[in-house]
């Protein structure tokens, strides 16, 4: 989250402006390295982007339906 206002949406506005916090303002909270923890979720969105579409085409309808888009 890039600021506090999405912050809040992402609750639904069950929260105050006040309470709601950025990721940046969450890892400084909790001594964490920010720029690292997104490093690792960039490494991990790759890796689970590629799981995700051999899951999918190990679904035989769905392998079917992308054999035959690719035809086109």
């Amino acid at each position: 989250m890039t600021s506090r206002e999405e912050a809040q949406f992402g609750f639904k506005n069950k929260i105050s402006l006040d309470e709601a916090m950025t990721g940046r303002e969450f890892c400084s909270l909790l001594q964490i390295d920010y720029e690292a923890v997104r490093d690792l979720r960039a490494a991990d969105r790759r890796a689970n982007f590629a799981q995700f579409l051999d899951d999918l085409i190990d679904i035989e309808p769905v392998r079917r339906h992308i054999a035959e888009r690719l035809k086109a």
